[in-house]
């Protein structure tokens, strides 16, 4: 009972706190009619209204056309516009931001901004040393998954922004704003193309104070993952086969999914190419046989040459030109000693680098120079 009354204690103290502070540094207007509509070039989930004196992000829902999942009024300290209360309010540039997704550790890097960088899920998840040494000073705390939060260390830290992944279903804003929190519910693992999701790096620049920054390192992104991209327009498609099987069902990417675009955009003929799906598919084992048992590469989703032979037997393996071949690849070239992944945490933000080492496996003789970066042949230590 003391915890609770404890909570709620500080709770009832951020919530007058807030009110006062509004109520004497903001001059009461009318809210003006919106300057400029931004809407990203690639982005689909969310877009900007700028106003005269603060921006509003809208988030998209993915999972309900044509509606708005959540909304954030970003407001630098020079305005003296009274902005609506009814819109979730953060004071921008953020000073404490509390990520419980590793992808956005990446965005906060690639703008140099790991300083705001107060709190993560779990060290686990975690590759950036950088922000293992943080933790280690006592400058970034570990919070716990969203599941199990450490609520009470969480709202005592008082973050400017939560980053958190939203999933279908969820009420992305009502679940902390009771609390105090400002939750950030990102939806840019929903984008389905690698350019549409190094695109929300506009956003981390929205709330760092880095917008000209972030927009400067996307074109340059940008501009590079074309070029990529047009080194295979001519040349001959790698057939390549994804995923794994198991208890007899293969589970790998649509044909539309976020993979199989890296795949075609880097001169891939990926096996189910013409899959209209946008998430994973399943199909049986004998079909994969079929359709890919001549595929020169395969990706598998797990760690080792010892790992996939706990799954599949030798005969199965034999079948497949790409087992054979010792040609089979995963994307952990760059794990650290407590399982953070750099695939997952830079990958999001830098499209080009995962291109490029797709490139080299696929056509090794248009680069190379490269030495790859994020995958490894699980046959060689």
């Amino acid at each position: 009972m003391m915890r609770i009354l404890s909570i709620f204690g500080v709770v009832l103290f951020l919530s007058l706190s807030a009110c006062v502070f509004h109520s004497e540094s903001f001059e009461k207007k009318e809210n003006s009619a919106v300057v400029e509509k931004i809407s990203p070039e690639y982005a689909q989930w969310y877009y900007v209204e700028d106003y005269s004196e603060y921006k509003k992000l809208i988030i998209k829902d993915p999972w309900n056309e044509g509606s708005v999942l959540a909304e954030y009024n970003l407001v630098p300290p020079t305005t003296k516009l009274y902005v609506d209360s009814s819109v979730a309010r953060i004071d921008v540039p953020v000073k404490k931001v509390v990520s419980l997704t590793s992808a956005y550790i990446g965005f906060l890097k690639e703008l140099g901004s790991l300083g705001v960088l107060t709190g993560v899920s779990g060290k686990s998840y975690v590759y950036s040393q950088e922000v293992h040494d943080q933790i280690d000073q006592g400058k970034t705390f570990v919070f716990g998954e969203e599941y199990n939060l450490q609520w009470e260390k969480l709202i005592q830290h008082d973050p400017d922004a939560l980053f958190v992944t939203a999933f279908p279903g969820q009420n992305p804003v009502e679940q902390y704003k009771d609390l105090g929190i400002n939750a950030v519910y990102l939806v840019g693992w929903q984008e389905k193309t690698p350019l549409a999701r190094a695109e929300w790096i506009k956003v981390i620049g929205l709330f760092t104070g880095k917008e000209k920054e972030a927009n400067e390192l996307f074109e340059n992104i940008k501009g590079e993952y074309t070029r990529l991209m047009q080194l295979t327009e001519e040349l001959p498609k790698t057939k390549i086969l994804d995923g794994f099987a198991f208890k007899g069902i293969w589970y790998l990417p649509g044909g539309e999914s976020y993979k199989a675009c890296f795949y075609k955009d880097a001169g891939a003929d990926y096996v189910y190419n013409n899959d209209p799906e946008h998430g994973d598919i399943t199909k049986d084992f004998e079909t994969i046989i079929e359709d890919g048992h001549d595929a020169a590469i395969w990706f598998y989703p797990r760690m080792s040459d010892r790992d996939i032979r706990t799954v599949m037997d030798q005969d199965q393996l034999e079948v497949f030109k790409a087992y054979r071949d010792r040609q089979i690849y995963y994307q952990d070239a760059r794990l650290n000693i407590v399982g953070g992944n750099e695939y997952w945490e830079k990958g999001p933000a830098r499209p080009d680098l995962i291109l490029k080492d797709l490139i080299s496996i696929f056509h090794p003789q248009v680069v190379t120079d490269h030495e790859l970066y994020f995958f490894r042949n699980i046959f060689e230590k």
